[in-house]
């Protein structure tokens, strides 16, 4: 996978951390976005201006917690 664009899209999610797929079911309260065959899950933190990255993996293994 080209790194160049897994740095593009992690700087999108910073942009607009809305903007991509909430999750639901167990994973309520996170988001994912795709870039390839990759996902990156993460969750917002609207108290501390954070975005935390819990997961970045093929689909077939990042939704398992």
């Amino acid at each position: 996978m080209d790194r160049e664009r897994v740095w593009r899209l992690l700087h999108e999610i910073e942009q607009s951390p809305h903007s991509y797929k909430a999750l639901s079911g167990q994973l309520t309260g996170t988001h994912s976005a795709r870039v390839g065959g990759l996902r990156i899950i993460y969750t917002i933190d609207e108290n501390e201006k954070l975005i935390v990255l819990l997961s970045v993996g093929h689909r077939e293994s990042v939704y398992e917690r």
